[in-house]
């Protein structure tokens, strides 16, 4: 899952957090959690724990693919 560091790096700004107590709130390593936000990445489960540690929804802090317009054709003679 992708995943927006800068958008968790304000978060963390918001709450007053370093990612030192976010990684304890997660449940993840702080090295695995630098490595995370360094590679914009990880699993879903990852993704939830952070999101968990941080005190917001998954899609606050993921990157959702926008729909691929490229296969939709508009007809501009109309």
């Amino acid at each position: 899952m992708q995943i927006n560091s800068q958008q968790i790096d304000l978060i963390l700004a918001e709450k007053q957090m370093q990612r030192t107590n976010l990684a304890k709130l997660s449940g993840i390593s702080k090295s695995n959690l630098t490595l995370i936000l360094k590679r914009g990445s990880c699993t879903t489960k990852n993704a939830g724990k952070i999101a968990c540690g941080l005190g917001v929804p998954v899609k606050e802090i993921a990157i959702v693919p926008s729909k691929d317009s490229t296969h939709e054709t508009v007809n501009q003679n109309d």
